[in-house]
């Protein structure tokens, strides 16, 4: 085979075999840029619930749930929100993933012209499929719950620090 210079053969030749050598160098060893980064074992899983409902909570509507996410074996990350609204003295809300779990009391002023906001995260090693549950408990006359949102992030590897 005759080069000349200027091919587009050559051009594309020398660009694959750049690109081969790259491909294999990253798939090879992928945390080298990062220093001692854990390299990700897989794909990341999202796992995302909306509820388009409002919840009306009272003093004697006990611990309600407000979602849940039913998640496959293995190591997850778990967010849960939602906005509150209305006359409740206090309101206990409560993320659960297996005997892990995060917990917020919310003071509602029911003067105010604004919505509180709930937000909490937990993490959690499934061993086995499992759920993670969303509950809130009310005290005092009313309260409306909307905008209520859980995504779980699955992660190759879960690791806990403490702060």
């Amino acid at each position: 085979m005759k080069w000349f210079i200027g091919s587009n053969v050559r051009t594309i030749v020398i660009s694959c075999g750049v690109a081969a050598i790259t491909a294999l160098a990253v798939a090879g060893v992928p945390a080298l840029a990062q220093g001692s980064a854990p390299a990700a074992t897989a794909t990341p899983v999202i796992v995302s619930g909306v509820g388009h409902h409002t919840v009306f909570l009272t003093s004697s509507s006990g611990n309600v749930t407000l979602g849940t996410l039913h998640l496959a074996r293995g190591s997850w990350t778990i967010f849960a929100k939602a906005e509150v609204s209305g006359a409740t003295d206090q309101l206990h809300c409560k993320l659960a993933a297996g005997s892990d779990s995060d917990v917020s009391t919310t003071n509602i002023d029911a003067s105010s012209d604004f919505d509180e906001q709930v937000a909490l995260n937990a993490t959690h090693v499934f061993r086995s499929a499992g759920s993670a549950v969303f509950t809130c408990d009310a005290f005092g006359p009313s309260e409306a719950v909307f905008n209520i949102k859980m995504t779980a992030i699955k992660a190759g590897t879960l690791i806990k620090v403490r702060l």
